[in-house]
């Protein structure tokens, strides 16, 4: 495929996930609706000119299915106790700020995927990114000890090395980007 045509493919589908985002935005549809998500997708995509993404990451994609099965495991189980938390604690639950170590190579995507998953785990969100220290700050709910804190923060460092683990950051010499 040309370049040319590449470029084509990603803003047709820019502009059918824009088209996407106007009909639920309405919340219809309607032909109408279609004709003036596709008008205002194409004057969107005309007026702007972002620069095409450029991924540094690559995908090892044998370990995509345990990443995925682990946050599906991982999303019950805190969701789970956030429920009982709430229930059980109320107002007197203990929180807590955890750092969390990140390698200075990670690239923005990968960080990106780092933490949306940290903060689609119930109970936890990330707060800030220090690239020159090394750290995510992440805040946690239900952390009534010490103890606590540091089961916590071994899980949360867990997850942060299966997900760079899954998606590493591509060596400048790496061109197909494929599984290693």
């Amino acid at each position: 495929m040309t370049v040319r045509r590449l470029e084509l493919a990603r803003r047709a589908l820019a502009a059918l996930w824009l088209v996407l985002v106007w009909l639920l935005l309405w919340g219809d549809v309607r032909p109408d609706l279609v004709v003036g998500g596709a008008a205002v997708a194409v004057a969107v995509l005309s007026w702007s000119r972002l620069p095409p993404l450029r991924l540094r990451t690559r995908t090892r994609w044998r370990r995509l299915p345990g990443l995925v099965l682990r946050f599906a495991v991982d999303l019950v189980r805190s969701s789970w106790g956030v429920t009982v938390t709430t229930f059980r604690s109320g107002r007197d639950t203990r929180s807590s700020l955890m750092t969390l170590r990140i390698p200075d190579d990670v690239p923005d995507t990968a960080m990106l995927l780092v933490c949306n998953r940290l903060s689609l785990e119930p109970g936890s969100i990330v707060v800030d990114i220090d690239r020159a220290r090394e750290r995510l700050y992440v805040y946690q709910l239900d952390t009534p000890d010490r103890e606590a804190v540091e089961r916590t923060r071994r899980q949360a460092q867990r997850l942060v090395d299966d997900v760079l683990a899954t998606f590493p950051a591509r060596k400048p010499d790496d061109a197909n980007g494929g599984d290693r």
